[in-house]
């Protein structure tokens, strides 16, 4: 009998993976704005760190595709999803709020705390703003 020496175990991860999340809530966006404004999920790997860095882009199809990096997670090991990093990003560098060791039992509430905050209804705003001018001058 042959040996298959690539066989994976039966075992299967019970948590939720922060790219998982954040995949759900950029669904969750383009319903959410009557899709004036998507989501989409990027992610890196980047070896010489051995990072894997997921991140949350609002996307503004009517603007020619316009997009901006909102949420990044920073995942230190790319062999177990947490802890992780989290940065929000606002209009200027000085603007980025950042949460460390954020662990599985964590994760989606600052995740939501990052989505509801007041730096995010800004930039939605903005980019609302930005697309009803756009249309006013067509």
């Amino acid at each position: 009998m042959k040996k298959n020496i690539w066989a994976f175990s039966d075992y299967t991860p019970q948590l939720t993976t922060p790219y998982e999340f954040l995949i759900k809530y950029a669904l969750q966006l383009k319903e959410d704005t009557n899709g004036i404004i998507e989501g989409d999920v990027v992610e890196v790997i980047q070896q010489d760190k051995e990072e894997v860095v997921f991140a949350l882009y609002l996307v503004v199809p009517e603007l020619r595709n316009y997009s901006y990096r909102l949420i990044e997670v920073i995942q230190s090991n790319a062999f177990t999803p947490y802890p992780v990093n989290m940065k929000l990003y606002g209009a200027a560098t000085q603007n980025v709020v950042e949460v460390n060791n954020v662990s599985e039992q964590n994760f989606e509430k600052e995740l939501k705390d990052f989505i509801t905050s007041p730096l995010t209804k800004l930039i939605l705003t903005s980019l609302k703003t930005h697309l009803e001018i756009k249309k006013e001058y067509e």
